[in-house]
């Protein structure tokens, strides 16, 4: 890791590395995380990466030690006109991985699109794959998931001095998603049976709560946004369950087994989003 933290400061003058793959993945956190199993192989097969993502994508990516460059490119150009960029990597990068839409658009077709209206069997037929594999296909590596996200050593200490002060077992609510199918209105209720059952027990609610009601209890502790997306992630890690909608929060833990998952999908299938997660249940509305 050292030695790659010292690659991103290469300057001009600094000889230009062998084999240079750029990858290229817009969209939010849970998108981002999604770009992150790809890049271990991108590594594993020599090369230099060079990441572009938006301020969400950075956010969560840049403490990655498979990534030598991070670019943060807020785009302005519409989707369906990026192919003159597309081109330009393409001639600046010995090899050019443009993982954007690799699900949205594509297996998550909008009402805009004659997809969406298809007959259900048929659009389930196609776009019922597994959205790492998509990734990974596009990438052109293994179909092996490498999907994680990486702490700095502050905030695991952060974490862990927090995580020390609570009950034995700890369980992480994150409600809501950025999107409006991704919600989930009864966490409340779910939070005071939990702690009226069991004395062991802490909870901490993440996200946004979209104004829900919750009872003061000492064992609750109702964040929201509060710590951001890095220390949510974090704290994340260190939870006995995380219980929540398809969002980055449960995409950080997705590939940690010691961590149990609750997921509660909206728009996805467990083929497109859970299959290969340990120690996971994905639970249907």
């Amino acid at each position: 890791a050292q030695a790659r933290k010292a690659v991103h400061r290469l300057g001009l003058d600094q000889p230009k590395p062998e084999k240079i793959c750029a990858v290229m993945k817009l969209g939010a956190h849970g998108d981002a995380l999604w770009a992150s199993s790809v890049l271990p192989h991108l590594k594993d097969q020599g090369y230099y990466v060079v990441v572009y993502c938006q301020d969400t994508g950075e956010q969560v990516l840049r403490h990655d030690p498979h990534i030598d460059r991070l670019i943060k490119f807020e785009s302005r150009v519409p989707l369906d006109q990026l192919g003159e960029l597309f081109r330009w990597m393409e001639q600046k990068y010995d090899e050019c991985r443009i993982l954007v839409e690799c699900v949205e658009g594509t297996l998550l077709p909008a009402p805009s699109k004659i997809q969406y209206h298809f007959p259900h069997k048929l659009r389930h037929q196609l776009s019922n794959l597994n959205y790492l594999d998509v990734h990974h296909m596009v990438a052109k590596v293994p179909l092996e998931p490498r999907q994680k996200f990486y702490p700095s050593i502050d905030e695991m200490k952060w974490a862990n001095e927090l995580r020390a002060t609570m009950k034995p077992f700890m369980v992480v609510v994150v409600p809501n998603g950025s999107s409006v199918t991704k919600m989930w209105p009864y966490t409340g209720a779910f939070v005071k049976r939990l702690l009226s059952e069991r004395d062991d027990v802490s909870v901490v609610m993440l996200g946004d709560d979209r104004g829900q009601e919750f009872e003061a209890h000492p064992d609750f502790l109702k964040i929201g946004m509060g710590w951001g997306v890095r220390k949510a992630m974090t704290f994340c890690q260190l939870s006995s369950v995380v219980i929540g909608e398809e969002t980055g929060l449960l995409n950080a833990v997705a590939f940690e087994k010691m961590v149990r998952k609750v997921v509660l999908l909206t728009h996805s299938s467990e083929e497109n989003l859970t299959r290969d997660w340990p120690n996971t249940v994905a639970l249907h509305g």
